[in-house]
């Protein structure tokens, strides 16, 4: 919690994500996998990797997160939007750290959930498939 708290006041973006990065090693090892905390810690260290220019390391936290999520959610809505989201961010990673099959295939995952719950004429679906189609 101190640590926690500590990152939140913290001004210096290198230094919040130092604090973030301990906060998140000793919840990897003290917290289960599936922990609410944790993934959230997650999270924050994704956004602040991302705002830091990271690429690297964000994609690396973004595809646990998908991996959580997936975990979580293929008994029960495979398809969840918060999911398909997630697998965008991380194909734009894997394509922005040079890794087009990894970019492509995450994608494609990601198309098939919009498919089902937004359809083929929505933006985000149409905004997918012109991605995947400048990844060719």
């Amino acid at each position: 919690v101190d640590l926690q708290r500590k990152a939140q006041m913290e001004e210096d973006i290198k230094s919040e994500r130092a604090l973030v990065n301990s906060m998140l090693k000793i919840q990897e090892e003290v917290l289960d996998s599936n922990n609410l905390e944790l993934h959230k810690t997650r999270c924050w260290a994704l956004s602040l990797a991302l705002l830091d220019g990271d690429l690297p390391l964000a994609k690396n936290l973004c595809s646990t997160i998908v991996k959580t999520q997936e975990r979580l959610l293929e008994h029960v809505f495979p398809t969840h939007p918060i999911l398909q989201s997630q697998r965008f961010t991380l194909a734009e990673l894997e394509a922005a750290c040079g890794n087009c099959q990894n970019a492509k295939r995450v994608l494609t995952k990601c198309m098939n959930g919009l498919l089902v719950t937004h359809g083929k004429d929505s933006q985000l679906y149409r905004k997918a498939e012109l991605y995947l189609s400048s990844l060719q």
